[in-house]
This record gives structure tokens, sequence and C-alpha cells, in this order.
């Protein structure tokens, strides 16, 4: 199939010269058509008529202009000021001039037929530039609705994980904790409790495991405490549970943030640390927090391994780990830009900034 469209491209391409041959000649064949149409209209109406005898010429070549471009415009004009001397001026037959009188009318002509040529260029250019402009602003509409659905999907993403992190830690988990209690007081009046014990043992990995999910989903920390406190939680457990050392040094001042931008920046977080965790073998990890009156910047550092962020881009496009483009992905729609830098055996820096401003 490939070899079937590389051969029709050639074909395509092997006709492109002969079709930009034939669309130039008939330009010039329109220029050439319009022209003798306006000399049989003036000649046909010379006796009833006289003394216009550009009027249809000074058409021809507006037409030859707009529809043909500058050479065909030219070639009317030329041909046109052969015509009109050579069939309207005594002597019939001849190109000769004989006094200014008769030249007059010819420069006239000439001078117009330039200043339309040159109006409809520049019409053509300002059209040519309008369409260009307009096609560039649906571009940045389209991308704006791109981003505002985008925005509105991870708003309503965020919404269902609250909301089922909820469930999770507060339905959920305190069912299995009332069952875990009456499993408790029945231990001492059931000879099998070994069997309750193994029990109480289930409901206790169970209970790990809603924890662990209610977290994953939304951290109850992130919408009571703020951004701060969210990641320096976060990554202090997960530090604990990959056995690097993580250092979290934040200055966001007072204030929440917009909620887009918390909730993006602690997924980044969320999934750099998850990258570090599987792929970095780092040692030591550094989390930055800063706001100033213009932006929100994010940056994590570590001393792993290191990866060729391009591949790496690549395999994740592809549906692989990693997740750099979901971590773009996060920023983008909160309004901000992320950068990856690395190189093999010299760590990884994530850094993303948002403008204060990107949400409202």
């Amino acid at each position: 199939m490939t070899q079937g469209l590389d051969r029709d491209r050639h074909v395509l391409d092997s006709h492109e010269p002969s079709n930009q041959l034939l669309f130039s000649g008939s330009r010039y064949a329109l220029s050439i058509v319009v022209t003798l149409i306006a000399f049989a209209a003036t000649y046909a109406l010379r006796s009833a008529w006289p003394s216009p005898v550009f009027l249809f010429f000074v058409a021809a070549v507006a037409l030859s202009a707009w529809y043909g471009g500058r050479g065909p415009s030219v070639l009317t004009t030329a041909l046109s000021l052969l015509l009109s001397k050579y069939a309207f001026k005594e002597r019939v037959g001849t190109l000769w001039i004989n006094s200014l009188q008769d030249l007059l009318p010819f420069l006239v002509f000439l001078a117009v037929a330039v200043m339309i040529i040159v109006t409809i260029e520049a019409l053509l250019r300002t059209r040519g530039l309008a369409e260009s402009r307009a096609a560039e602003l649906e571009q940045v509409n389209e991308e704006l609705r791109h981003a505002l659905v985008s925005r509105r999907l991870l708003a309503a993403q965020e919404t269902e994980r609250r909301r089922i992190a909820r469930v999770l830690h507060e339905d959920v988990g305190q069912l299995l904790t009332a069952l875990r209690l009456n499993l408790q007081r029945t231990l001492p009046y059931r000879g099998d409790s070994a069997v309750i014990r193994d029990s109480i043992g289930l409901v206790d990995e169970a209970l790990k495991h809603v924890r662990d999910l209610s977290v994953e989903l939304r951290p109850v920390v992130l919408d009571d405490l703020g951004l701060g406190d969210a990641v320096s939680w976060y990554a202090n457990r997960q530090a604990d549970r990959a056995g690097y050392a993580v250092v979290v040094d934040q200055a966001l001042g007072e204030g929440r943030l917009p909620e887009p931008i918390e909730t993006a920046s602690f997924r980044i977080v969320q999934q750099a640390l998850t990258n570090i965790a599987r792929h970095a073998e780092a040692k030591n990890v550094h989390i930055v927090l800063k706001r100033d009156p213009e932006r929100v910047e994010l940056s994590v550092v570590d001393d792993g391994i290191g990866f060729d962020v391009r591949d790496a881009r690549t395999r994740s496009q592809a549906g692989e780990s990693l997740g750099l483009v979901d971590m773009t992905e996060l920023a983008h729609m909160a309004g901000g830009v992320l950068t990856v830098t690395s190189a093999e055996g010299k760590g990884s820096t994530v850094r993303v900034q948002f403008p204060v401003d990107a949400v409202v």
C-alpha cells in the first residue's frame, strides 16, 4: 500500500510542472481573449459612440489584473495600445504618431492602466493577507476551544476523582473499620480464633489498599491544606517507599493557588516521582515550589541515571511508560509550559511554569 501511495505521489509530482504551465498559459490566454472582446466592442460602437476609444480596454486591463495578475495585465495593456492605434487612428494600418495631441490619449490610458494594475495588486495582496490572518485566527480559536474543553475535562475528572476518593475514604473505609471491630469483639468467644485473626488481617490489608487508592485518586490534604503541604506529604511518603532522600522547598506565600494550577502541579509531581521510583535509581530528589507576582514555578530534580529525553518522549507518545506526554498535557491544560532536561548518568529535571493569570 505504501508503494502505491509513493507511486501516486510520484505521478502527481511529475504532473506538477505541466499543471503550472497550463495554469500560466490560461492566464495569458484570458488576457488575450478579453482584449480581443474589448477591441470588437469598441470597433462595433466606433461609428455610434466614437469618443471613449479606451473604455472597454480599461475594463479588459482590470479583468486581466484581477484574474491573471501582473504579467497578463501588462500584456493586455500593450495589446490595447497597439490595437487602438492601429485600428482607430489615421492612417489606418500605421503605428506612427504625428503629434503630441495624438499621443496624449495613449499616455492617459497607460497611466490609468498602471494605476489599475497597481491598485488591484494591492487589493489582492491585502485579500491574501486577510485570508492568511483569518486562517491563523481560526487555528488559534480552535486551539483555544481545545484548551477550554481540555480544562473542563480535567476539572470534571478531578471532581469525579474527589468524589470517588471521599467515598472510598469515608464510606468503604468506615465499613471495613466497623467489620474489623466486630471481628475483634467476637474473637474471645470463638474457638476458631485463627480464622478470625486471619480475617482481621485481610480487613487490615483491604483498608490499606482502600486508603492508598483514595490517595492516588485525590489526596484529601490537597483540598484541605493546599499544594505545598500536599506535595511535602506525598513526596515524603513516596521517598519512604522508594528508598531515596527527598527535600521539598516551598515559597508559595499566603493564599491558595487557582485549583487547576494546584491540581496540575500535584499530578505532575506525582508522575515525576513515580518515574523516579521506577526508572531513575536516584539517591536524592529535590522539589522546589515558588511563586512570584508573575508566575508559579515547580521543579523536580533527581541525581539518578538520567535518560534520553527525545527517545522517552517518543516512547511515551507510543503509549509506553514515563508519562512525559501526560505531564506536558497537564501543564498545558492549566496554562503552563513544561520542560524536561536530562542526560544519561547526570540525573534529570522536570520544570513547569504557570502564569498566575493563566487560569481564572
